[in-house]
């Protein structure tokens, strides 16, 4: 029998009552927030984000978006994620029903869900552990994941670089990066951070061209950075 949840509090003398709420199993609790997937992980010591292991493998020529993949015959070729975050909510709400699709790709990055200055903290950190959590749990079940890695100004260094893996191929986007000078400065320092952080071996870029000072910077480090751009397809 179904229990259905009152819209209209019962009142017990003076005193309200406040509707019974249905309990959820602790199977389906763990669900909702895809808790089911952390099983054997291992994970940071400050915002307990699940720990990427190094991609090593090779970069595919191209990639094509997440939302255009879903109806491709071409599986050789990469898998991006740069594209807006309601095109792809869908594999965080249903991990299980995309994993052997994805397989079938030389490569996905990971999901991309958004950072931005103006999203509140805790928004952006739980952004940075969707990424992270999705990223480790296909490792884990044989995908091939090119670590993404995203930030939204120095607050978000706390976390943005966190539980990534060193001397990896990392991937970033460029998109909407260069729209002001105020965001072309916080790619730029951001970037740095990243690469000071993490010194990646090497670095795909989605997007437009980078800062010429990054670019600068990078190829004055004795050319330890590859360059790559990537054409985004169909976005919508």
């Amino acid at each position: 029998m179904e229990k259905t949840l009152s819209l209209h509090p019962a009142t017990h003398g003076n005193q309200m009552a406040l509707p019974e709420v249905p309990k959820l199993s602790e199977t389906r609790k763990a669900r909702m927030l895809n808790m089911h997937l952390i099983r054997g992980m291992r994970f940071s010591w400050r915002y307990d984000l699940p720990k990427v292991n190094p991609y090593i493998g090779e970069v595919p020529e191209h990639f094509i978006p997440f939302n255009c993949a879903l109806t491709s015959k071409d599986y050789d070729c990469g898998v991006h994620f740069f594209i807006d975050d309601y095109q792809f909510e869908r594999i965080w709400n249903s991990p299980e029903r995309y994993l052997d699709f994805l397989k079938k790709f030389k490569c996905v990055t990971s999901p991309d869900f958004s950072l931005y200055a103006n999203m509140p903290f805790p928004l952006q950190v739980y952004n940075t552990y969707r990424n992270r959590l999705l990223t480790v749990w296909m490792q884990k079940n044989g995908v091939n994941v090119l670590p993404s890695v995203s930030w939204s100004d120095e607050l978000s260094y706390r976390f943005s670089f966190e539980a990534l893996p060193m001397y990896s191929t990392v991937v970033v986007s460029t998109t909407g990066a260069m729209a002001s000078d105020n965001s072309r400065r916080l790619f730029r320092n951001g970037f740095i951070e990243m690469c000071r952080c993490l010194s990646p071996l090497n670095i795909i870029v989605f997007g437009k061209r980078l800062d010429p000072l990054v670019e600068e910077l990078l190829h004055g480090r004795g050319g330890m950075y590859v360059f790559k751009q990537m054409q985004y397809g169909r976005t919508r």
